[in-house]
Formats: C-alpha cells, structure tokens, sequence
C-alpha cells in the first residue's frame, strides 16, 4: 500500500511509509555511506536484468539480483514506489520503446542517472509496471514519486505518463494521479488509501516552513498500518542534516539516524 511525500520550506523533508504483506517478496534495509534504500530480490531476476526492456547494457552486472525499490541516497535523490490501485494498463513485456519502473528508482537511488534524465526516459519510453511474477501480489501495479533536494520532482505513472510536480508539498498513495478511478468514493477508501491521503493532505496544508524531521515522522505515524498489510519501515530524510531516521515495524518509540 504506501504513503509517500515531499515538503518544502526551511529544510527539505521526504517521508515514506512501506506497507507490505509479509509474504509478499524478500526485503532488508541497506544503510550506506552514499544511499539508504530497502533492497529487494525479485523471484526471477533474468526477466528483471534483460536490455531489451530499455534498461543500459549491461545492467545487470551492476548490482546482481538486488534492486533498490525504495530510499534516498546521499546527493538527496528521493525515489519510491507504491501500489497503484487503479492503473492496470501498462504491464511488463521487453520492448525496446519501453522502461521498467523498477530500472528508473534503481538508477535513480544508484547515481546512475539524474532526475532531468528520469524525466527524459518517461517522455521517450512508455513505463511499465513490474513483471507479474516478480512479486507476490496479484496484478501488480506502481507508481513513483521522485525527487532530488534542489527541488525537481516528478510522478510517474506506468499507462499514465508522467507529470513535473511544483508547489510547496507532494503526496501520493495508492491511487492514480493523473488518471483518477471512477469508484475514488467512500466506499473504496481504504482500498486506495484516500484516507491515508486525505491525512497526511490535511497536515502538510497546516504546516508552515518549520516543517521538521519530528513533523515528518507525527505524519507517518498518522498514516501507518497495522494487520496484515502493516507497515514496516517508516524513513523520513532531512536536507539540512542530510540524514535519514527511520523506525521499523511502527515502533516509532525508537527512532534510528543515519547520516550520510
């Protein structure tokens, strides 16, 4: 599921919240000296690592079976993915017209490419989503925030395109963006997430240009989930500290630094 945002004022915050099946794929934390992501092994990494799907030749030895999925390196490029409920329309195949999601978050949180060339790529490529066997959720489905700490942000949306983003705060859940679902109503709420939305909206629409690291894990606190599609790990990155402090399993009682 996932809840994802941007806020700019005296620092530049970035939070995300993971909520996941456990059963759903592999995953661990990686804290390094140049990027703190979440590393995921996909179940069949060949269809993953192809260059007929657009990816670089030879991109697969670059860093094995792993991906980067979600995280912030240290030159404050901030990169993501959620469930996207309601965009089933671009799903994986090798295509050379074509780009992975997954390949523009890896090389995004990698320092392989720049924001302006993840922008280049989805205005010359159609993205796609993951491939289906990939990941133990049935008809799977992403969506991306991205960002770097000058202020570039960008959304995208594999069977929507792609949008530059400006104002003061960015959010994103599990709904599309650019394409919005018929059935967005009270009934489907929770299916995607407009309540979780709505709150972390509400928030940063009250927030002035203070808006800190603490503000930004209230939120998270606010929009986290318990049962079975918990969340996991909750991070939020500061600018001005160029640091990441991150909780796990909603223990927000214990809070962990990182600083690159």
């Amino acid at each position: 599921m996932c809840t994802a945002f941007i806020h700019r004022g005296t620092d530049v915050i970035y939070g995300f919240n993971m909520d996941i099946n456990a059963e759903a794929f592999s995953w661990e934390i990686v804290a390094e000296k140049d990027a703190f992501y979440v590393a995921f092994t996909p179940i069949n990494g060949d269809k993953y690592f192809t260059s007929a799907c657009g990816l670089p030749e030879g991109y697969a030895d670059y860093l094995g079976n792993e991906l980067r999925v979600q995280g912030v390196n240290s030159k404050g490029i901030f990169a993501v993915q959620l469930n996207n409920m309601g965009c089933k329309g671009a799903p994986f195949e090798v295509s050379e017209d074509a780009y992975p999601l997954y390949g523009i978050v890896d090389n995004l949180l990698s320092g392989r490419i720049t924001i302006k060339e993840a922008e280049e790529i989805a205005m010359n490529k159609r993205l796609l989503n993951m491939p289906a066997e990939g990941i133990n959720i049935p008809d799977i489905a992403m969506h991306s925030l991205v960002a770097d700490a000058t202020g570039n942000m960008l959304l995208l949306e594999p069977g929507n395109g792609f949008a530059r983003l400006c104002g003061r705060y960015s959010i994103l859940s599990n709904f599309p963006i650019l394409v919005q679902p018929k059935d967005l109503d009270e009934e489907h709420r929770g299916f995607y997430g407009l309540d979780r939305y709505e709150t972390a909206n509400r928030i940063l629409a009250e927030a002035d240009d203070s808006f800190d690291v603490q503000d930004g894990l209230k939120l998270l606190n606010a929009v986290k989930q318990i049962g079975h599609w918990a969340t996991r790990i909750s991070f939020v990155w500061s600018k001005n500290e160029n640091a990441v402090y991150y909780v796990l399993e909603n223990d927000f009682e214990h809070v962990i630094r990182h600083a690159f």
